[in-house]
C-alpha cells in the first residue's frame, strides 16, 4: 500500500502580517520552519510492506493527482484550516484521509467532518493497528491511545523520509523526553485519563538519543523539552549533555531562567558546562512583564524575568545566546508591558526574539475560560497562530494588543537588524536564498479554510 505523509503549511508571524517583513523577514522565529519529528515517528512504525511518501506543504507541492492507496495528515491548531482544505483534495478523488496531531486529539470529532479516521493521543501503538484493520476493510473512525507509550521500546524516528536540504536553516529538532508535569494554562497538551500523555515525563535512553543525533545531515538541533531541566534527574542532565558533546553538534535548548538557575544550584559551573557541551542557544518563553501582577504572585514572576540579568549575561559569556519567546495578552497586561519587555532586551543586549499573542488554544484550560466568560472573539482556527488577537484581553483592547505586538516587533528588529547577522541563529540560514524567498513556498490564502464565520465577523480591528 501507498502511503502519503503529509505535514501542512500554516501562517508565521510575518505571514500573517506582512508590513513586519522589511523589519523581521530573515528571523529565525519570525518567519522559518524547523521540521518536526511526528510523521517520521509513525513512518517508523509503519510496516515495511508500505511504501511511504513524505511531503512538507511548506517547501513541496502536493501532487493531489498522485495514485496513493491512504493520506495520512499531522494537525497543529494553525495548520488545521489547511488540513481540510488537503483532505477535501484527496477525498474528492476517493482517497480516505487519517489525521492525527494535538488539534484532532482535542478536537476528534471536528476533526470526522473532513477526514475519514482520527487518531487521538500517540500514535505509535494505533497507526499500526489501523493499517492492519485498513488493509483487512473494517478500520475503525476512532482510534485512541488509551495507555502511556513506553518511549524505551520506540524505534528511531525515520528522518530520511524528510527532504533535509529543503530547509532555509541548518536546524532540525531532537526529542529527548516526553510529557509534562507543570499543567500550564494556556497548554494543550493532552493529559485525559488514563493516557495522560502530558503528565507522565518519560526520557530516552542515551544510545537512542545519540543514534538519533547521527542519523541527521543538521549540525544544529533544536530540542522543545523545557522538562528537561525540570523535571529530570541530575545524572540525567550530566549525561545527556555528554551524549551533546559527544556529538560534535549544537543544540538550541528550550528552557526558562529559573530552571536553568536551580540546576546551576545543584550542580556548580552548570551554566558553563552547557556551552562546553555544543548548547549555543536558550529558547525561553517569557509572559511575565507586567507591572500589575498580583502580589501573591509578583515574588515568582519578578525572579522568573526581571532578576535574571545576571543569569542571561552568564548564560552569554559562556557562548550561549539568549532568544526569548514574548508572549503579550496575559490577564495582568497593560499598556506599558511592550516598554517593560523592550527594557529587558535592551539590557540584556538581546539582539533575537519571538513576540507572539497569548492564544488560547482549544484543549487548553485557557480556551475553556476565555468560552466560558465569553472572550472568545472568533472560533475560526485560521487565526489561532499566535499571531493575532482571537479573544477580548482584560486589561487593554484588543487593538491595543495587535498594535503593540506589531510595533514591537518592527521596533526591536529595526534595532539589531545589524548586530543580528554576527550570531550563531544568523549564521545557520542559506544567505540569500533564504532572504530572498527561493525556498520558501508562496503562501496562496486560498488554500486555506475558515471555520465558524459567523461566530464573530468583526473581530478583525
Amino acid at each position: 500500500m501507498k502511503i502519503m505523509l503529509i505535514f501542512p503549511n500554516f501562517l508565521k508571524h510575518v505571514e500573517s502580517h506582512p508590513e513586519l517583513e522589511d523589519n523581521a523577514k530573515g528571523y529565525l522565529w519570525g518567519y522559518a520552519s524547523i521540521p518536526g519529528l511526528g510523521l517520521p515517528h509513525i513512518a517508523a512504525n509503519t510496516p515495511d510492506e508500505h511504501e511511504i511518501v513524505f511531503v512538507d506543504d511548506q517547501f513541496e507541492d502536493i501532487n493531489f493527482d498522485e495514485k496513493v492507496d491512504l493520506v495520512g495528515i499531522s494537525s497543529f491548531t494553525p495548520q488545521f484550516s489547511r488540513a481540510v482544505v488537503i483532505a477535501n483534495e484527496f477525498r474528492k478523488r476517493g482517497v480516505p484521509v487519517a489525521m492525527g496531531g494535538k488539534h484532532i486529539t482535542n478536537n476528534p470529532d471536528e476533526a470526522l467532518k473532513y477526514c475519514d479516521h482520527v487518531f487521538i493521543g500517540e500514535g505509535e501503538k494505533t497507526w499500526p493497528l489501523f493499517l492492519q484493520e485498513f488493509k483487512e476493510g473494517k478500520a475503525r473512525k476512532k482510534y485512541s491511545n488509551e495507555s502511556i507509550i513506553d518511549v524505551k521500546n520506540l524505534p528511531l524516528p525515520k528522518r530520511t523520509i524528510v527532504h533535509e536540504s529543503n530547509y532555509p536553516m541548518d536546524i532540525g529538532t531532537l526529542v529527548c523526553v516526553r510529557g509534562c508535569g507543570l499543567y500550564c494554562n494556556w497548554c494543550a497538551l493532552d493529559y485525559t485519563e488514563p493516557r495522560a500523555e502530558g503528565r507522565k515525563v518519560r526520557v530516552f535512553d542515551f544510545d537512542w538519543i545519540l543514534k538519533d543525533i547521527q542519523s541527521t545531515s543538521f549540525e544544529t538541533l533544536y530540542v522543545p523539552c523545557n522538562t528537561i531541566m525540570q523535571f529530570t534527574s541530575k545524572e540525567f542532565i550530566l549525561n545527556l549533555l555528554s551524549v551533546f558533546k559527544q556529538s560534535g553538534k549544537k543544540f538550541m535548548l528550550a528552557t526558562n531562567p529559573i530552571d536553568v538557575e536551580n540546576r546551576e544550584k545543584q550542580i556548580p559551573g552548570f551554566i558553563e558546562l552547557m556551552g562546553q557541551s555544543g548548547i549555543s542557544s536558550f529558547y525561553y518563553t517569557l509572559n511575565n512583564f507586567s507591572s500589575v501582577i498580583p502580589q501573591k504572585l509578583n515574588e515568582r514572576f519578578a525572579k522568573y524575568t526581571f532578576e535574571s540579568d545576571a543569569l542571561t549575561k552568564r548564560c552569554q559569556d559562556a557562548g550561549i545566546e539568549i532568544i526569548p519567546s514574548i508572549f503579550f495578552g496575559s490577564d495582568f497586561d497593560g499598556p506599558d508591558v511592550y516598554d517593560r519587555a523592550m527594557g529587558y532586551l535592551e539590557r540584556n543586549n538581546i539582539v533575537d526574539c519571538e513576540f507572539t499573542i497569548s492564544t488560547p488554544y482549544p484543549g487548553s484550560p485557557w480556551f475553556k475560560k476565555m468560552e466560558d466568560e465569553g472572550r472568545l472573539l472568533t472560533k475560526d482556527w485560521f487565526y489561532y497562530n499566535n499571531a493575532h488577537v482571537v479573544f477580548k484581553p482584560n486589561n487593554i483592547s484588543a487593538k491595543e494588543l495587535h498594535d503593540g505586538y506589531i510595533a514591537i516587533w518592527k521596533d526591536f528588529f529595526r534595532k539589531n537588524k545589524e548586530r543580528f547577522k554576527n550570531t550563531h541563529v544568523s549564521n545557520l540560514f542559506e544567505t540569500g536564498n533564504y532572504l530572498e524567498g527561493r525556498k520558501k513556498k508562496k503562501l496562496d490564502l486560498s488554500g486555506f479554510a475558515h471555520f465558524n464565520e459567523d461566530f464573530n465577523k468583526d473581530f478583525i480591528y
